[in-house]
């Protein structure tokens, strides 16, 4: 059989190509993580082991949290906690740096985990920054106003929030409470969200049951 080196050279051309394609494939880097879009900030790790948030709903005592959050880099960032009375209190010092050529990532606490608030509820992680200041903890008491919500409707649903945002959450399986029983919860946190928006220039947060 008579054999034909043009094919075998553009044969190997076209599997060297590819192996090339392939490698650039695999090297290119993911684009980078989005502040702006609905964040959960809690890690959860549940007798020493990482655990899903969602689907080990609600939080109880003996739960360990971290903290991780995103935040545009151009921005002065503070962390707070808000709990189940409206209290807030600002989470601090807290590890930071940069994922992105546009985004912080903020961890707390660094290097380590924080017991999980015992009081039943609704707690709520806010992270807000402000390109002219760090926001402090009376500006976000202000802008929050003692704001309490409604009991959680399910001690399976949790909620992401951002300024333009809420978004509801529940594990597969479990259906999510019906609107009129979810609207005046989410009524309220937009309410607080707007007070904290004429403040800050970004605000982002996550919203768990504690039972």
């Amino acid at each position: 059989m008579t054999s034909h080196p043009r094919w075998k050279a553009f044969l190997w051309a076209l599997i060297f190509l590819g192996m090339i394609a392939m490698g650039l494939l695999a090297n290119r880097r993911p684009p980078p993580p989005s502040a702006h879009d609905p964040q959960n900030v809690i890690q959860l790790f549940r007798d020493g082991v990482p655990r899903e948030l969602l689907v080990m709903l609600p939080l109880r005592a003996g739960d360990q949290l971290r903290l991780v959050g995103l935040a545009p880099s151009e921005m002065k960032p503070a962390l707070f906690w808000i709990d189940p009375s409206g209290h807030c209190r600002e989470l601090a010092p807290f590890g930071h740096r940069q994922v992105g050529g546009s985004v912080r990532q903020i961890d707390y606490p660094p290097m380590e985990s924080m017991p999980c608030p015992a009081q039943p509820g609704w707690h709520i992680v806010l992270l807000a920054a402000d390109p002219r200041e760090q926001p402090t903890l009376a500006g976000v008491a202000a802008g929050w106003a003692n704001q309490t919500l409604p009991p959680p409707p399910s001690k399976y649903l949790m909620m992401l929030f951002t300024r333009e945002r809420v978004e509801l959450l529940h594990p597969k399986g479990f259906p999510l409470p019906a609107v009129d029983v979810t609207q005046p919860l989410v009524d309220d946190l937009k309410r607080a969200i707007q007070r904290l928006s004429q403040q800050f220039a970004f605000v982002s947060g996550t919203i768990v049951p504690v039972k």
